[in-house]
């Protein structure tokens, strides 16, 4: 039991110095291409593939919801996936903010339809 111990506190030293040393050596090398008036980031491409994550249009995800006695259930209309459940149109949209991250919805319930927009539910009229 011991040595098995022993074992693992060497194994957790071992990662623990190895995460240590690229911490060091990635700060070395920012520090170097600092000196030689370099970007580092932006030449190995990570600012430029967070600014196109950011220039991406938002996805609208298109759902529908289906009503069983007091309870609304909200699915996605694409694959058919369950979302969430909830007492009101309001509450779907606070739910699949928070559990799925919609953001942007069109919703469909019954006759009417709603937009989900950074956890606020409205209705479209046409």
């Amino acid at each position: 039991m011991e040595l098995l111990i022993l074992f693992a506190i060497v194994f957790i030293a071992f990662q623990m110095g190895k995460h240590y040393g690229y911490y060091k050596i990635v700060k070395l090398m920012k520090e170097v291409a600092e000196e030689q008036g370099l970007d580092l980031e932006r030449e190995l491409g990570i600012v430029q593939e967070r600014e196109e994550q950011k220039n991406q249009p938002e996805k609208v995800h298109k759902l529908q919801v289906e009503q069983h006695g007091d309870l609304l259930y909200l699915f996605d209309k694409e694959s058919d996936s369950f979302i969430c459940q909830g007492s009101s149109v309001q509450e779907l949209c606070d739910l699949a903010k928070k559990h799925k991250n919609v953001n942007l919805a069109a919703v469909l319930h019954g006759e009417k339809v709603f937009k989900f927009q950074d956890g606020i539910s409205t209705e479209v009229q046409a």
